[in-house]
């Protein structure tokens, strides 16, 4: 009776898909990603991610964040977009504007910038979804 329900919370678990930048990783670029992101590196770019973002200490991140979650401890260089909530841990530091649903920030995390708190943040997009958006109306368009 008990085992099943461990079964069913591992199964769960099992399936959730997470993608790490270790400490010596140093990508330039953008990330567009439905996976959870660990970051403990360096990222020079925009990051989209419908999911949860978390940042180690000794990271740090030049450009926008856009996601559903995050949990930040390292320097961000650039504009934070949350959907839901934004958890800033005590060596957080944030040069930029903020917008999210729900803040919670522990004692010790900085923002150098604008926090907006709102209850209606847009939903993440992807540079592919809006390409693929307007394929279909270009067909739309063409056929009718």
């Amino acid at each position: 009776m008990f085992n099943n329900k461990k079964v069913q919370k591992t199964t769960a678990k099992a399936t959730t898909e997470n993608s790490l930048f270790g400490r010596g990783c140093v990508f330039e670029g953008n990330i567009e990603s439905t996976d959870n992101l660990r970051i403990d590196g360096k990222i020079i770019g925009i990051i989209k991610a419908k999911s949860k973002i978390v940042t180690g200490q000794e990271s740090v991140i030049e450009g926008d964040i856009w996601t559903d979650q995050a949990e930040i401890a390292g320097v961000i260089k650039g504009n934070v977009v949350v959907k839901d909530t934004l958890v800033l841990k005590p060596t957080a530091a944030v040069y930029g504007d903020i917008t999210a649903d729900k803040l919670i920030m522990e004692e010790g995390a900085k923002i150098s910038g604008n926090c907006k708190i709102e209850s209606n943040v847009k939903e993440v997009t992807f540079q592919s979804d809006q390409t693929q958006k307007n394929s279909t109306e270009s067909y739309v368009s063409a056929t009718g």
